[in-house]
């Protein structure tokens, strides 16, 4: 399989709040929606390993989206 990471970041950055679900990215993708599905979980894994704390990928009732991580967001409050 094809590695999407770098595209499926750029994707979820561009979409903000209004997150992406599964059909959209397999149509942007050109992929099918089994296909999809197997390259944002291989993209959340490694997303998840690459060492930074600051943003964490979530599925909200089917649309995922690229978020600030909890502990980060209370920092940023408590800065406020």
């Amino acid at each position: 399989m094809e590695d999407y990471n770098n595209i499926i970041e750029g994707i979820l950055y561009l979409k903000g709040d209004e997150g992406i679900d599964i059909k959209e990215l397999s149509l942007i993708l050109e992929i099918s929606k089994k296909e999809a599905v197997e390259a944002m979980d291989h993209f959340i894994e490694a997303y998840s390993k690459r060492g930074f704390d600051g943003l964490q990928v979530v599925d909200f009732g089917g649309k995922y989206k690229l978020v600030l991580k909890l502990k980060i967001l209370e920092e940023l409050v408590v800065m406020a």
